[in-house]
């Protein structure tokens, strides 16, 4: 008699941990998963924070950028300009529009290029903003059209804001995401109003008989360049955050597909259907479900004819 032994399979245990860390060049990061608790204890809490400071910072800029016509505008009769109130009122709005629309793009750019990287493209894009503000106002013959282009460039830091929250969210697990995305829109919109306290005091300093306009700008170019190092020296790339740009469509498309499948469907899904109400219609007494009844209730609220659809719930009957 022959004993022929069958392999054994694998014993797993409870033991077996999620793929450590691992760094490589250019400050890029495997394997980051910030729900694993013993990941985010052993150093993954820390690499978080930092990103988040230097996130802040960053957005912070942004918003004091996106803040500056609105609060140079109303000085500008005083050294010379002449627009007259119509092209004011553009110069002021013109940035929030730009910076309101950009965010839409800028939500898409951590994915494709990196939180890093984009961190740093993102703050340096302010330099022109920043830059060009300091010289158009320190010339009262600028003509409103370079003026106007040069506004607009300021909605570059309103975008700053979608880029910034984006890539903070995969730092942290779920449980904190709140925490730390309230204080990464809270310290960036805190530049709002430290630019609105800031550029008055900076545009009459040294000035006698003017305003130093041209400082509104200046001031922020060392602000932006240190935030631009620290990005390039101390935040981390997560590899794992990388995707194309229409991953993030196909998603929104799914879900909405779902969810439309999901409505469409409501009345068809088995379940017990104890109870059978009659409604009368011109049609002729149409038996539906209890389910199909809660549906006829709820849809004149958002202008559905629902007596008209009556006859076609009949699917819905036990």
């Amino acid at each position: 008699m022959t004993h022929t032994e069958t392999p054994s399979a694998p014993l797993v245990t409870d033991t077996q941990t999620a793929p450590g860390l691992v760094t490589r060049p250019g400050r890029w990061i495997d394997n980051w998963n910030a729900e694993d608790p013993a990941q985010w204890e052993g150093g993954g809490k820390q690499i978080a924070a930092r990103n988040l400071r230097w996130s802040i910072f960053a957005e912070f800029l942004g918003f004091v950028i996106w803040q500056l016509w609105s609060i140079v505008v109303v000085s500008l009769p005083a050294v010379g300009f002449t627009f007259d109130t119509g092209q004011i009122f553009w110069l002021i709005s013109i940035p929030s529009l730009v910076g309101a629309t950009l965010r839409f793009p800028y939500s898409f750019m951590v994915p494709k290029f990196g939180g890093r990287n984009w961190t740093i493209i993102s703050a340096g894009l302010l330099l022109i903003p920043a830059t060009g503000l300091a010289i158009c106002v320190g010339h009262p013959e600028t003509p409103f059209g370079v003026m106007l282009a040069v506004a607009a460039l300021a909605g570059l830091g309103g975008g700053n804001f979608a880029s910034s929250m984006s890539n903070i969210t995969y730092f942290y697990p779920q449980s904190k995401k709140g925490w730390a995305l309230g204080l990464n829109a809270a310290g960036g919109n805190l530049g709002a109003s430290v630019a609105q306290l800031v550029v008055p005091i900076a545009i009459t300093i040294g000035a006698a008989a003017t305003l130093n306009l041209p400082l509104a700008g200046w001031i922020w170019i060392p602000f932006i360049l240190l935030a631009m190092w620290g990005a390039w020296s101390t935040v981390e790339e997560l590899r794992g955050a990388l995707v194309g740009f229409d991953v993030p469509v196909r998603n929104l498309l799914r879900c909405r597909r779902d969810a439309r499948e999901n409505r469409l469907h409501l009345l068809e899904r088995d379940r017990p259907r104890p109870l059978r109400v009659v409604v009368s219609h011109a049609s002729g007494a149409v038996p539906v479900s209890a389910e199909a009844v809660g549906f006829l209730l709820e849809a004149p609220k958002s202008g559905f004819d629902a007596l008209a659809f009556a006859p076609q719930l009949r699917s819905g009957c036990g």
